[in-house]
């Protein structure tokens, strides 16, 4: 089976868990290429992409970069089961910015002296002052609790999940992390993290990973190789997506100037080279010499012409 989408990932990624969560829900089935945790993507670099954060999603030969860009292209792109709240964009879109902060403290919790050196490097790669403010541990610590407590108030209704009985877009966009945190890193065996501290986070949890758990159960991901993947994408005889362009940008920049792309957040090692197809207030869009478009969301990126 070849499918039109295609994920790139690898499991202990939070973010790539999270769009593997919406897929299932939407119930799609797909292409599925796993990528290692650390250096840079072959795989990808193999179409074109140097971007090396992810996940990574692909449909057709339109490539999209960064969780919530991803997150929107499934919903409006990709035919599939109707997922609460999907539609309502402020919603969404203050999940996202509630996961960053999470995200940013949860990281700040981590005790550094237990990760690999190699790790370590890799990841200053990208972030140069990535495990050196270890000082500020206990306030991040401080600040975690400070989230799990209001979520734990949230679900005093005894709800099942955030906006009631049914799951929503806003628990596949926030619960993730939680989960990611508390369980997959273990810090629910911290003093005051615990299930006994916060009950109803942890049953909020459960449910949501049995639900998606039942998801999954019906749909087809199919494992496949870096060169089948390239293949698949480079052969693919689907239209490019439509994408609207704004002459008026603050940045000046025409159709056609050569550009780079990259995350606001990031060094500029891999930063993503292309032509400039279309740039709009939510998206720009980038031809690579592969073939494909590659698409990036505003928010969160920068872009740069290339002389």
């Amino acid at each position: 089976m070849t499918n039109q989408i295609t994920l790139y990932g690898y499991e202990s990624s939070p973010f790539y868990q999270k769009v593997k969560n919406i897929l299932a829900v939407k119930g799609l089935s797909h292409n599925l290429v796993e990528q290692a945790p650390m250096g840079a993507r072959q795989d990808l670099i193999s179409i074109g992409v140097k971007y090396r954060r992810i996940p990574v999603l692909v449909i057709g030969k339109d490539v999209y970069l960064d969780s919530a860009l991803i997150n929107e292209k499934i919903s409006n792109r990709c035919s599939g089961n109707k997922i609460k709240d999907e539609d309502n964009i402020v919603a969404l879109k203050s999940s996202e910015l509630l996961v960053k902060n999470l995200f940013e403290t949860i990281i700040g919790v981590a005790d550094f002296s237990t990760l690999p050196e190699v790790f370590i490097k890799d990841r200053q790669e990208l972030w140069p002052d990535f495990a050196k403010n270890t000082g500020q541990r206990p306030q991040h610590m401080t600040q975690l609790r400070g989230h799990l407590q209001y979520f734990e108030e949230h679900f005093k209704d005894n709800r099942a999940f955030l906006s009631g009985e049914e799951i929503s877009i806003i628990d596949l966009s926030i619960c993730f992390v939680l989960d990611f945190a508390l369980n997959k890193i273990q810090y629910s065996a911290l003093p005051g993290f615990g299930a006994s501290e916060f009950p109803k986070v942890y049953e909020w949890i459960k449910r949501f990973s049995d639900h998606v758990d039942s998801c999954y159960k019906n749909i087809e991901v199919q494992k496949i190789s870096g060169e089948d993947a390239k293949k698949n994408i480079l052969g693919s005889t689907e239209s490019f997506e439509s994408v609207e362009h704004s002459d008026y940008d603050p940045l000046n920049l025409k159709v056609g100037d050569k550009v780079a792309l990259l995350p606001t957040d990031q060094s500029n090692v891999y930063s993503q080279p292309g032509e400039l197809v279309a740039l709009n207030a939510k998206s720009v869009t980038v031809a690579l010499d592969s073939g494909i478009r590659l698409h990036a969301p505003r928010i969160g990126f920068q872009i740069q012409k290339v002389e």
